[in-house]
């Protein structure tokens, strides 16, 4: 509709050149009238109303052109914008699916779970950022832009992002039941060293006696 409204703004800037032509004859025809004794005021009247029809038709394309080209560069920020979103979204889920299996020393768990929890943390980010981008799509539907295409693609990212939630909450209490083992492990297994180490000592003093 832009190029439309564009194609037609050049073709009325042509009608210059015949206005100008339009005014000459006018005038030629005021002259010759008025030298022969008549008056011919009414053509004039009918050229500066021609003139002025003129005017608002270049007023009206030329607002009318300004408004599309607004909803253009929104319509194209917002298409950008949201294609940038979804290569994100499939880095996000390619490094959640490289993600390791649960370890088994508490340190490397401990660093798995902080690993889900700036991923989840990221994952909201998106979320809102999501929010942001369809209140962008619902103006430029008001403004007369069809985008529905882009919207379902919102709703689509939408569920997504929600998979990945659950996927991600799902790992993090995986780690957390694998570290509450891994504690409840090391806890006896130091227990156990410190009985050993006791009657290792107890031993020791027993022999001496």
């Amino acid at each position: 509709m832009l190029e439309c409204m564009k194609a037609i703004q050049e073709e009325t800037k042509a009608l210059d050149q015949r206005l100008v032509a339009l005014d000459g004859t006018t005038q030629a025809l005021v002259d010759g009238a008025y030298k022969h004794g008549s008056n011919a005021c009414h053509i004039a009247d009918q050229a500066e109303a021609i003139r002025g029809r003129y005017a608002d038709l270049r007023q009206q394309l030329e607002e009318r052109c300004a408004a599309l080209q607004v909803v253009f560069e929104a319509a194209a920020e917002f298409l950008e914008v949201l294609k940038s979103v979804t290569v994100d979204l499939s880095s996000l889920e390619q490094e959640f699916d490289s993600m390791e299996a649960p370890a088994r020393l508490l340190p490397v768990v401990q660093t798995q779970l902080d690993q889900v929890a700036d991923f989840f943390a990221r994952l909201q980010q998106y979320h809102d950022h999501l929010e942001e981008t369809r209140s962008a799509s619902e103006k430029l539907t008001k403004q007369g832009r069809d985008i529905q295409s882009s919207t379902d693609q919102i709703t689509n990212m939408e569920k997504h992002i929600l998979k990945l939630e659950e996927r991600s909450k799902a790992r993090n209490d995986e780690l957390e039941r694998v570290l509450g083992k891994l504690e409840s492990f090391y806890g006896l297994l130091d227990k156990v060293l410190i009985n050993i180490e006791e009657s290792s000592n107890e031993e020791v003093k027993f022999k001496a006696v």
